[in-house]
């Protein structure tokens, strides 16, 4: 994030609170993010204040401000976690415009690929090589570790482990303590839920909960083109390393 404080408009007014804090601590560092608003389509929200923000009005209001005027993205529910990808794509807004969130206590290595509108809580680490896709929301104590592909829109609740290459596609939902085995693959829209180990792949839109699991359960249907720029997405990224793994051989 540049040093030069920036006017942020929030998407998701409820989101706030929490995401309230995570501002207040990178401010105390280095004052880079100044809220002038919160939007969001209810209603009941529309008008009043939280934490001393306005909510301004729905979410289409996002393309009455200037060019100047960032965003965050804090819309992470994971009920609604394919709806999100909706969103982003009727408000219509630059990817480039959603500012990237990061505690300072977070690790995320310098070899990282990090997509735009990423919020990344206290104590997270991202390791080396790792990609994380637009709006993806990395809870508190999160590690992700080497060559990992998390998707658009990925959430992860707190305390879990991604491991070595794992593929999580995107706009999945893992829950709080969960552990995803190496090379892991679970499937866009998928949802894991908490204290779960995953060691099998998890298809789209597919539940799963335990340690071990004890099946799949569809619980989401996801469009068949998110399969299929998913797909793209992790073939790409195996070629990419295989790539890498010829040229540390030579």
């Amino acid at each position: 994030m540049e040093d030069k404080c920036k006017n942020v408009v929030v998407v998701g007014a409820s989101g706030y609170p929490e995401l309230a804090g995570l501002i207040d601590d990178i401010n105390q560092i280095n004052k880079t993010v100044n809220v002038i608003a919160l939007l969001d389509d209810n209603t009941s929200l529309q008008g009043s204040e939280i934490l001393g923000i306005p909510v301004t009005g729905d979410l289409d209001k996002a393309n009455e401000y200037a060019a100047d005027v960032m965003f965050i993205f804090a819309i992470s529910s994971s009920k609604n976690r394919l709806v999100r990808r909706d969103i982003v794509r009727r408000l219509g807004i630059p990817a480039e415009r959603y500012l990237n969130i990061i505690h300072p206590s977070a690790k995320v290595y310098s070899t990282v690929k990090l997509g735009y509108g990423c919020i990344i809580f206290p104590n997270v680490i991202i390791n080396h090589n790792s990609v994380v896709g637009n709006f993806s929301v990395i809870s508190a104590s999160t590690t992700i570790a080497c060559r990992c592909l998390l998707g658009e829109g990925v959430l992860f609740g707190p305390n879990t482990v991604a491991l070595e290459s794992s593929k999580i596609g995107s706009h999945a939902y893992i829950g709080a303590g969960s552990v995803v085995s190496e090379f892991g693959d679970i499937g866009p829209g998928g949802f894991v839920g908490i204290g779960s180990v995953v060691m099998k792949k998890v298809d789209p839109g597919n539940f799963i909960m335990g340690n071990p699991p004890a099946g799949q359960i569809p619980s989401l249907s996801v469009p068949e083109n998110v399969i299929d720029e998913w797909n793209h997405q992790k073939n790409e990224l195996s070629e990419m390393f295989q790539t890498k793994s010829k040229k540390l051989m030579l």
